[in-house]
């Protein structure tokens, strides 16, 4: 729980300075399986309210933005679109 309090990015190595565990600790325990869906439906249960949304986007997207086609090969003839161009469709 002490990853989802932290803001920004976090290595291992940050959460040893949070915790009494090692950086080796966390390497350990990140490498176990986790069930995300059991975890999520517990604090939904636990927090929510009465009226949910189930929305699951499976698409890839990329970090860098590298690798868009959009994106011209040679100069910047296309202008780069905005970031954060994620879409909820009901």
């Amino acid at each position: 729980m002490l990853f989802l309090s932290i803001k920004g990015r976090i290595n291992f190595s940050w959460l040893e300075r949070y915790r009494q565990f090692c950086e080796q600790r966390y390497w350990q325990q990140f490498q176990k399986a986790f069930e995300f869906m059991a975890f999520n439906k517990e604090l939904v249960i636990l927090y929510g309210s009465d009226h949910y949304v189930i929305v699951f986007n499976p698409s890839y997207i990329n970090k860098s933005g590298k690798r868009r086609l959009y994106l011209a090969s040679i100069g910047r003839t296309v202008p780069k679109p905005a970031r954060g161009d994620l879409r909820l469709e009901v």
